[in-house]
Order: C-alpha cells, then structure tokens, then sequence
C-alpha cells in the first residue's frame, strides 16, 4: 500500500512507502540532535559557567626567577587570600594561564602567541623584565589584545605608538630624576659635595635605559653636572666581577650609579666588598639591590646603599601596612618593589574587567584606557592610577605614578625620601669606614 499525496511538494500524486517516510522522520530528529549538540556544545543544556582567561608572562625559571616567584606569590594572594577568583559583573570565574618567558625575549614572543593563539587569553599580564615585556608585546598589539604591565621601567615601552599596552609603575626616567633631585637636596642639606661618577648596568634593555636616562638627567645643569669617569656595561649571565670591582677602586669615584638584576647585584656587590671598594654614595636603580635574596646574601654590607622604590614598609598607609602584614604570614618574606607594583597592576586589571562586564578585547582595552583608581585603594606611594591616552606622549603610561628613595640600614630598606614620607634621617654621604 502506499500513500498518496495529492499536489505535494513534489508535484502531483507523489507516491512515498511508509517504511520510507519512517526512516525520513528519524534522520530528521537525528540530524536535529546533531545541530544542537555542535551548537551547544557537549554537556550543554543550562548556561556553561563563564571564564576569563589571563595570560601571565613571567620568568619562572632562569636567573630572573625571583622576580616571577613574587609575581605568582602575589597573584595568587590576590586571587586565594583576598577571594578575587571572579568577576562579578559577567559573573565569570578568572582562569590563571601561566607562560614562563626564562627571561629571554625570544622565548617571551613565542610564549605571548601560544597564549593568544591556542589557550585564547582574553588578556595579557607581565612580564617584569622591561626586554621580555617588549616582544611580548609586539604580539599583543598584533593580535589586538590588551596588555597590563607591572613593573617594566624601561621608557621605551610607552613610546611606541601602540594602543594595546598599559604600564601601571613609573618608568626609568620618573625614577631616575627623582634620584638627582635627592642628590642634590642631600648635598644642601648636609654641606657636601660630591662631584665624580662611575655607571655600572646590566647590557640589556632595563640596563640600557637606566644608563641612557643616568646620562640624560647628568646632562641637566639643574640637578646634574658631575663627572662621569667611566660607563661600565656587563653581560646579564656575568660570573665573574672582579675586573668590575678592580676598575671601580682604580677610579675611586663619589657616586656609583648602579642598574643590575638579582644575581648579578649580589655578584658585583661581593666583589666590591671582597676588594674593599667604598664610595662616598652608592646610588642603586631598584631591582635586583632591593630583592630578599641580595638583603639575605649581603646583609648589613649593604649598608647605606640608596635606592629608589615605589614601596616601602615603612608607608604610613593602613591598606599598605595590612597587605604587607598578611603576605609576610602567608610566604614568610617581605613584599618588595616588584610585588607591590604587581599588586596594585592586578587589582587595576580586574577593577578594568569589572568596568568592561565583557570579555571582548576592546571593551576590555577601552574600561583600561578610562579608568582611575584613587590612592587610598592602593599600596604604593602613587596619586592613583589613570593612563595617559594612547597616540600622546607616553600613551598607556599611568601618569600618577611616581617613586620614592629608600636607604639600607642594618637589615632593611627604610623610606627616607621625600620628606613628608620620611620614618628616618638618611645617611649622607656613607661614612668612611
């Protein structure tokens, strides 16, 4: 028997067997259940759970590991011990995607693709390092996905022309001319002169432009002028310092100037030490002279070395003096330089997803490019934090950011620059023996 079916689709009298018509009607619902499987998703029914992903670039392993153990030690304290594990306003878990970079530039640019690429970040965080964080984000910008940077001095990273990178710490040259402005106001107010000068950097980018901003600022009659007697640049895998110590007490100069990372500051200062070299000022750019590791090694030979910083326990700020309390009780060592500009970069970058209530990257790129945190949520010595636009000068670059200069007694770092901030008289110039 079969079943007609009188004008159908067709055409006219189209004759279709039941068993036919049967098997039609499955594949039919099959067909259906396919579709809504690929466009659901297995497992799909209710809404699936929505994540953001951060990709965090950090050195992990290698000789700037420490400045990545902080990094982490400090994200997750954000994410487990303050319970920032979502954002509320997409109701999203944050999913952590970490790359280590081995602080090498090269690896840092493949690491940034894989992340945007395969584990489809919606946002990049990093890399400390201002060398890695500029490969890293030349992919960023080529890929069109933002970039929130903690603690990578070197100016030229907000000077070039990208609209995808946001710096949330103060660059070299913020730093540095504060360096001479102490400088300066310590021989007024102490009625010393010092008048000759030795660089010594680390040859890579954070080295290069702390020595390039050292010269630049020299150079302003101002608050520079002194006589720079040499500019000793060093490879960042050095193991040996004593040719450096050697040159260093040939030249016998009022003020060192130093740029270095953590194994090789705890390299030269040994040498320096073992061949008794003692400048009347030791002035240090941060980084690896205000690390656990170098305070632990060196001890109370660091004594009145001068650094600048952008934290300090000494801050008489209730938020500072809490974070720094239950971290220590955490980890066991003192949140330094690094780890507090990795603090407040983080807390800006969810207070921007937040803003953002998306995971688009240019909802994302625009909530960064207009936000302001005021001083108070932070624990820096900072006005607060709002970038300069993008496609001005500086563009991406938080523009009330700004440092301080802390000195080493006995077995610490203590705030002794401005004034106003001040917990002690500094030491100036060091004494002779």
């Amino acid at each position: 028997m079969t079943l007609n079916v009188n004008k159908g689709i067709y055409g006219e009298k189209a004759g279709v067997s039941k068993a036919a018509l049967a098997i039609i009607l499955v594949v039919i619902i099959v067909a259906a259940g396919v579709g809504i499987f690929f466009t659901l998703g297995p497992g799909a029914g209710p809404e699936q759970p929505k994540v953001v992903k951060i990709g965090v670039l950090q050195a992990l392993t290698g000789g700037a590991a420490r400045y990545g153990q902080v990094v982490r030690d400090v994200i997750n304290f954000i994410v487990e011990e303050e319970g920032y594990d979502t954002i509320k306003s997409m109701n999203a878990k944050i999913e952590l995607v970490w790359a280590d970079t081995q602080g090498k530039p090269e690896i840092a640019r493949a690491e940034a693709e894989r992340l945007i690429t395969q584990e489809k970040v919606h946002v990049l965080f990093g890399t400390v390092l201002s060398s890695t964080t500029l490969t890293a984000a030349e992919v960023a910008e080529r890929y069109g996905i933002p970039f929130v940077n903690e603690a990578s001095s070197s100016p030229k990273l907000t000077r070039l022309d990208r609209k995808w990178f946001f710096r949330v710490g103060p660059h070299d040259e913020l730093f540095i001319k504060d360096m001479f402005v102490f400088l300066k106001e310590a021989q007024q107010e102490t009625g010393t002169t010092v008048k000759t000068m030795v660089i010594v950097f680390v040859n890579d980018l954070f080295g290069s432009t702390a020595r390039d901003a050292i010269v630049k600022f020299n150079d302003d009659p101002e608050i520079g002028g002194y006589e720079v007697l040499d500019i000793i640049a060093y490879p960042p895998d050095i193991t040996d310092a004593s040719d450096i110590a050697l040159r260093l007490k040939s030249l016998d100069p009022d003020i060192i100037f130093m740029a270095s990372h953590v194994s090789d500051a705890i390299l030269i200062q040994r040498a320096m030490i073992a061949n008794n070299v003692k400048p009347r000022v030791q002035m240090v750019v941060d980084a690896g002279h205000t690390s656990p590791e170098f305070i632990e090694t060196i001890g109370k030979d660091a004594n009145y070395i001068i650094s600048r910083e952008v934290f300090s326990l000494d801050l008489n700020k209730p938020k500072s003096q809490e974070v720094a309390k239950k971290f220590r009780e955490r980890y066991g060592y003192d949140l330094d330089g690094v780890g507090a500009r990795a603090y407040d970069a983080f807390h800006t970058l969810l207070a921007a997803l937040e803003k953002a209530a998306s995971t688009d990257p240019e909802k994302i790129r625009e909530a960064l490019a207009n936000i302001y945190i005021p001083p108070e949520q932070l624990i820096n010595a900072w006005d607060g934090v709002q970038f300069i636009p993008h496609g001005e000068f500086d563009g991406g670059q938080n523009k009330l950011a700004k440092g301080i200069i802390v000195q080493f007694f006995d077995d610490r770092y203590y705030l002794v620059w401005p004034k106003e901030l001040a917990v002690r008289p500094y030491v100036f110039p060091a004494p002779s023996s």
